[in-house]
Parts: structure tokens; sequence; C-alpha cells
């Protein structure tokens, strides 16, 4: 009779469980300690974090409702509203437009586009009808009968881009005045996308002249199709590389985007940043949250050994067998 072969694990310490293991008794005193380090760290953090944010000088002002500020894409509007700024602001400065109540993350919304395309690259069918609901020049529904080159469009032709993405691109363009006479400052618009995006995720197509209605390589495009998560959002607009003094700014707006239809709004925001962004209290707060929550588990720990009738575990109450 053939004899089996054995099943035991080879007589070695990993295989056998023999290794050497090391299981700490968490003792009143390692538990405050312990507690008191991670609070006392959280804390440093915490209030770091809440000062640097605090530093950050922001601005913001709704228009939309401002009389005049009311334009369409095909009647676009020019208003002017005052920004009010208290304290001197050093550069660089930046510009960002915020929505509301606009949902960028929607499914169907996020879907609508072609990566193909934009890219610069041809498409296939199957691409094409990731576009859908919009695929061709007359689904657009913007009265844009010339490209950006200002070649003639068909209706029947494909939409480059396509997409309710790339349909939905946010228009509004600012210029920025001193309240107290015409000279304009100067925002630069370039250099607002990410880098990546303008290097290898956005190319017009070899025959852009003859089919783009909007260009693809135009950074306020390209920052515009990297979809928000939230449906209150901001996204960079240009950048102020000077000063700006205290005091009242004249922004003139050519207002071509509609937020009336879904109950949005538009504001525009001038901000500084710091090392970690813009004025963001949020992770100064959870790291302030979590050093309150270590010295509210000390105190429970302590309180839990004062009138606990159990003794507390120490190393010498354990009997070795």
């Amino acid at each position: 009779m053939e004899e089996r072969k054995s099943r035991r694990p080879k007589d070695n310490a990993l295989k056998q469980q023999r290794l050497w293991a090391y299981q700490p008794i968490h003792t009143l005193k390692s538990t405050v300690i312990v507690l008191s380090v991670s609070g006392t760290l959280f804390f440093i953090f915490g209030i770091v974090l809440y000062v640097e944010a605090d530093q950050v000088k922001e601005y913001s002002e709704r228009y939309d409702n401002h009389i005049g500020c009311n334009g369409t894409w095909d009647k676009p509007a020019t208003c002017e509203i005052e920004i009010d700024i208290d304290d001197r602001m050093e550069n660089p400065v930046y510009i960002y437009y915020q929505l509301y109540n606009f949902y960028q993350n929607y499914r169907l919304y996020v879907k609508s586009r072609s990566y193909v395309q934009l890219r610069g690259d041809s498409m296939t069918s199957t691409e094409h009808a990731k576009c859908s609901p919009i695929k061709k020049v007359k689904d657009l529904d913007l009265k844009r009968d010339v490209s950006w080159k200002n070649t003639p469009l068909s209706e029947s032709q494909d939409a480059n881009p396509c997409g309710l993405v790339a349909k939905s691109v946010f228009n509004d363009t600012y210029a920025l005045y001193y309240s107290e006479n015409t000279t304009r400052i100067n925002i630069s618009e370039k250099d607002i996308a990410w880098k990546s995006d303008r290097d290898y995720m956005f190319k017009r197509t070899s025959d852009y002249e003859d089919s783009e209605w909007i260009d693809v390589e135009d950074e306020h495009f390209i920052v515009w199709m990297r979809n928000a998560p939230m449906p209150t959002f901001r996204k960079l607009w240009g950048i102020i590389k000077q000063d700006l003094e205290s005091g009242v700014y004249r922004l003139q707006i050519k207002d071509n985007y509609d937020v009336s239809r879904w109950s949005g709004e538009k504001h525009i925001v001038f901000s500084t940043a710091n090392s970690l962004g813009g004025k963001n209290y949020f992770l100064g707060l959870v790291f302030l949250s979590a050093g309150g929550m270590c010295v509210v588990a000390i105190i429970f720990f302590c309180g839990m050994s004062m009138f606990s009738k159990k003794k507390v575990i120490d190393p010498a109450h354990l009997k070795w067998k």
C-alpha cells in the first residue's frame, strides 16, 4: 500500500508559528501617555493648519443678481460690479468663478464626452455614441454657424468637441480696473489648467479650423472639462501677478452664461494662497477635533480607573503556569 504523503508543514519557525512576538499590555499609564502624545501632535498640526488658512485673504461677490448681469450665449450682456478689498493682497492673487447648484457629477453628464476626440484623434461610430445627446452641431443649440476660426459649420456635421460637458462650458469673461481711474489690471489666463491636461489630454484635431466650434486647447475650456464632485464649486479663471492694494475695484463682466434656468448663482472670488492651497479651515478643524477626542478619552479612562471596582491591569497580577 502506498504511503500517504504527510501534510505536516515544514519544521521551521515561520510555518510552525514559533516566531518571536510581543503583545503589549495596555495599562492606564501607557494609555494616557499614548493619548497625551497623540493629542498634543494633533493640536499642534491643527493650530498650524488653522492659522495658515486664516492668513489667506479672500473676497467673494455674487454678480448674477446685479442689474445688467443677465446675458446668455447668443445675447451677451456687459455689466460692472465693485469689489471692496479691505486688506492688501500680495501676489499672486487667484481669480475664481464659483457656481452654485450645478451638478457636474451627474452620471449621464460625466459620461457625455469623448476622450479620443479631445486628444485630437479620429473617432469611431462607437466612440462618437459616447457623446450622446450632443453629437451634431445642431444639438449644441447655441446658434453657432461658424467655427472659432470663423469657418462655416453645417448643422449635420459632428460636433467638435461633442458632449454635454463641452456644450455647457462656462464662458463669462472679466476685466479688472482701479476704481479711481481707467487703468486696467492685467489678469494672466495662462497656466491655469493642469500641465498634464495641457500637454496630453487636450489637442486640436487635424481639421480643427473647419470643425471646432470652440478651441479645445483654450485653458478655460480645459479647466471646465475637469468635473467637480459637488454642486457648489469654484474653478480658476486667471492669476493677477501683482499686489492689490486695499480699496475699491471695478470688475467689468461680459456676461454670457445663464444660470437662471436651474436657479443657480455666479460668484467671483479673489483669493491669495498658502502652501496648502486656498482658505480652507476643514483640515485644521479635523486635527483639532482629533486632539479634543484624545482629551475626552484620557478623562474617560481616568474616570473609569477611579470609580471602577475592578483593579487596574498590571503585569504583576499575571500568573504564569
